[in-house]
């Protein structure tokens, strides 16, 4: 989380003592180092929250420089506002059971986390991923939130110091799978990737902003057009996301694959207050494909419902069913819109 005189100086008039000037001045230290020790101790979490990041690896960037940063080579991004479900009764009851299946689905891709003793909902306020699969970029996360130094494990097969460049970096390496991820905190936020270009680019733009343009035209357009103060919002140029056969997850699929089938590109979000709300804007090629993911789509809304049966005893996607139950489409040439609405009781089933 400042007498030349003959009179004896330690005497004033009336033979009452003044006081030196220096014992005033120790006087008055030793009360203003008391008081900031106090306020130390009391605020420390805080003041710790903020500092203790840019402290470990000292790179000096200054707060916010990557705010609104997107990588170059992007085709996708993902963002979620933590804080926003947080403050939300139905972000915390309804979505964050999801926000943990996924990370825990994520499994050791984001050992990182664990390292840094990082609670992803209590510990995060913001999320951002940004993808780069024709590239052969792995995503880089921009995280915002807080650190406590107490949890970070740093030594032999955990966080270890090195430089990137004339950067300072942690890195963590995983020597069964032959992954190396690199972090660094710049101003305000964590940096995370196991793309070392991607990386370095997002340390040089901190250390020297400068306007930059996402080279896929469709991905410029979406990120124009999406409206990033949602509890979570998307924008992608679907055509390079490539397949969705290491997916696991059987909800992930049962939503992706009629995008990748018949989209070319997505942005929308989820919104979270007295209800919950989604709106996908999508877009295909053609008037065909449109009507053909208008169909996909339309299929999986029917199908949600019953699909609960799929889940098991994993119940953190049931709330994602009952919404996606709810969706309503439409259909305007080439481009194809998804809402969906539920009240509280509503997701509660």
């Amino acid at each position: 989380m400042d007498d030349n005189d003959k009179i004896d100086p330690a005497i004033a008039t009336e033979g009452i003592p003044r006081r030196r000037p220096w014992r005033m001045l120790l006087l008055s230290g030793a009360a203003l180092t008391a008081l900031l020790l106090l306020l130390g101790f009391f605020l420390r979490d805080r003041l710790f929250s903020c500092g203790r990041a840019e402290d470990d690896l000292g790179n000096g960037f200054p707060t916010s420089v990557l705010a609104d940063y997107v990588p170059e080579d992007s085709e996708a991004v993902l963002a979620v506002h933590v804080d926003q479900l947080r403050e939300s009764p139905m972000g915390r009851r309804h979505l964050a059971p999801i926000l943990h299946h996924l990370i825990r689905q994520a499994g050791g891709r984001l050992r990182w986390m664990d390292l840094l003793g990082i609670k992803p909902f209590e510990d995060l306020d913001y999320i951002q991923i940004s993808f780069a699969p024709a590239v052969g970029g792995q995503p880089l996360w921009l995280v915002r939130g807080r650190l406590d130094r107490s949890r970070i494990q740093i030594g032999p097969d955990k966080l270890q110091e090195t430089s990137l460049d004339r950067f300072r970096v942690w890195q963590c390496t995983d020597r069964e799978v032959k992954q190396t991820t690199l972090l660094a905190t710049v101003g305000d936020m964590l940096v995370v990737s196991e793309s070392r270009g991607r990386l370095l680019a997002a340390l040089k733009q901190a250390s020297d902003p400068r306007p930059i343009a996402v080279r896929d035209a469709t991905l410029r357009e979406m990120l124009a057009a999406v409206d990033r103060q949602q509890a979570l919002w998307l924008a992608a140029s679907i055509k390079g996301l490539g397949s969705i056969a290491a997916v696991e997850d059987y909800m992930v699929k049962l939503v992706l694959s009629p995008l990748l089938a018949h989209a070319e590109s997505v942005h929308g979000g989820l919104t979270c207050a007295e209800d919950v709300r989604i709106e996908l804007h999508l877009r295909s090629a053609t008037a065909e494909d449109a009507a053909s993911l208008e169909r996909a789509l339309q299929s999986r809304c029917e199908a949600a419902p019953g699909a609960a049966l799929w889940l098991g005893r994993n119940k953190a996607f049931l709330p994602l069913l009952r919404l996606l139950g709810s969706g309503k489409i439409s259909r305007e040439g080439n481009s194809v819109l998804l809402r969906c609405r539920l009240a509280a009781e509503e997701l509660d089933g």
